[in-house]
């Protein structure tokens, strides 16, 4: 089944002959679609898709006309089971949904904070348990990452919040448990601080968006560091002119690929 993000509005009509974009056929494969998708006289922009092989609806039924909103798609035809709205601002959907277990699924976002949503058996529209009440940067209750996607250990979710603030959360309730900038190692909160987070074993591994590499213990008890290293320089820039590097590093062969804006390097992490 596929869970996707969305954003629609009225489409365009071509200029010589003032008739709408081809529509999609029924039998549209979503993982080939193009950037738009006409849908009678409505464009459609997928935002985000996420694929959850293990739940497959057996109902049909149509496109709906709800703007931005969470829908569930056969991916094979493009139909769609159910919408909930969820109007994303900026179009901000960068971290990956995630299932916390075969009922529920967690998805965040920078502005909007965090929702998560309890399946049905009958594979009806899913209850909401909790939805960050305000769209906010600032004044945040759950997790509000930019760019990293929250990692799961022990019923609890571990990411960086809107300004680096890396936190725990219970996930199947919201409730935050802690926060620390010490991931991050900024001395006040920077806006889309990031932090990219890797389980291993009884451990993580984070990467930072400065360029350190980091060895950490993550629990509810709090952040225990075990080593760090720079390992690369962070020389590209967001929209505030900050040196940042922003893509998740590759593990594989106890080393880790990392890149900024210049160069890829391998990483031994054998010791």
């Amino acid at each position: 089944s596929l869970f996707c993000t969305e954003r629609k509005k009225p489409m365009p009509r071509k200029k010589t002959t003032g008739r709408a974009v081809t529509a999609a056929k029924p039998d549209t494969n979503l993982a080939k679609l193009p950037q738009r998708l006409a849908i009678g006289d409505t464009e459609i922009r997928p935002t985000q898709l996420f694929v959850h092989t293990a739940r497959h609806p057996k109902m049909h039924g149509p496109w709906s006309n709800e703007p931005d909103k969470l829908s569930w798609i056969d991916p094979k035809t493009g139909k769609v089971f159910w919408t909930i709205p969820w109007k994303i601002r900026s179009g901000l959907t960068i971290p990956t949904p995630q299932m916390i277990d075969e009922r529920h699924l967690f998805l965040t976002c920078f502005y909007n904070g965090s929702m998560l949503l309890k399946l049905k058996d009958d594979e009806s529209k899913p209850d909401i348990v909790y939805r960050t009440e305000h769209a906010s940067e600032k004044k945040t209750t759950h997790l509000h990452g930019i760019m990293n996607t929250p990692v799961l250990h022990d019923g609890h979710l571990y990411a960086a919040c809107s300004y680096g603030q890396f936190r725990c959360m219970e996930a199947l309730t919201g409730k935050r448990v802690w926060e620390s900038l010490k991931p991050i190692a900024h001395k006040e909160p920077a806006r889309w601080g990031t932090v990219f987070v890797t389980p291993h074993e009884d451990r993580h591994f984070l990467f930072t968006e400065q360029g350190d590499l980091v060895i950490a213990k993550l629990s509810t008890s709090g952040y225990q560091e075990i080593d760090r290293a720079h390992v690369i320089e962070p020389n590209g820039l967001d929209l505030r002119q900050r040196d940042i590097v922003w893509s998740h590093p590759a593990y594989a062969r106890k080393c880790a690929f990392i890149r900024n804006d210049t160069e890829v390097i391998c990483v031994s992490l054998a010791k």
